[in-house]
C-alpha cells in the first residue's frame, strides 16, 4: 500500500511538473501565433468643396481648390486593438489643410530642406476594423505635378505602401 501511495504521489508531481511546464512555455512569445496585417488605402479627389469624390480625375487648375479624401484601412489576425502609424508624405506646395473626417487638423511637418511636407496619424488594426478618413484641401500655387506617398509603420510590410500622383495645370482661357 505505501508503495502505491508513493508511485500516486511521484506520478502527481510528474503531471504537476508538466502543467506548471506547458504554462509557462505557452506563454512564452515564440509559442504564440504571429500577428498578420493586411491595409488597404485609397486616395480619392474632388473639386466641389468635397461633396463628391472620385478615384480618377487627378488633374486640377491652378487656383482651384482640390480636395482629396484619403481612406485608410487595416486588419489583422489580433483579437485586440491595435495603433498602427501612418505617414502621408507630400511635396510641398502651399496652403495644404488637413484634418480627420471629424473635422479635428492634423497638425504637419513640413522639411523646407526637402521640400516636402509629412501628416503623421495613426489608425486602429483589428480584426474586425474600420475605415479610417482623412480630408485634405490643396490650393494649387503653380503648375506641377505631385506624388503623394503613404506608407505605414515597420508592422505592415511594405507591399500594402501606396503612391499617387495629381497634376495642377495652368488655367485655360475660355
Amino acid at each position: 500500500m505505501k508503495k502505491l501511495l508513493k508511485n500516486i504521489s511521484i506520478v502527481c508531481a510528474t503531471l504537476a511538473i508538466v502543467m506548471i511546464t506547458l504554462v509557462g512555455l505557452t506563454s512564452c512569445d515564440w509559442f504564440k501565433k504571429e500577428v498578420t496585417y493586411t491595409a488597404t488605402s485609397g486616395f480619392y479627389w474632388s473639386s466641389d468643396a468635397g461633396a463628391t469624390y472620385k478615384s480618377g480625375t487627378k488633374e486640377y487648375e491652378v487656383g482651384e481648390n482640390v480636395y482629396m479624401q484619403l481612406i485608410v484601412k487595416v486588419d489583422s489576425s489580433s483579437d485586440k486593438n491595435e495603433e498602427i502609424g501612418v505617414t502621408l508624405t507630400v511635396p510641398y506646395i502651399q496652403d495644404v489643410v488637413s484634418k480627420y473626417f471629424d473635422g479635428q487638423v492634423i497638425t504637419p511637418e513640413v522639411d523646407e530642406l526637402n521640400h516636402t511636407t509629412t501628416y503623421n496619424f495613426t489608425v486602429i488594426a483589428s480584426n474586425n476594423a474600420a475605415e479610417s478618413k482623412f480630408v485634405f484641401k490643396f490650393i494649387p500655387t503653380k503648375a506641377t505635378d505631385i506624388t503623394l506617398k503613404l506608407e505605414f509603420d515597420d508592422k505592415i510590410s511594405d507591399i500594402y505602401d501606396k503612391q499617387n500622383t495629381v497634376t495642377f495645370i495652368e488655367k485655360t482661357s475660355e
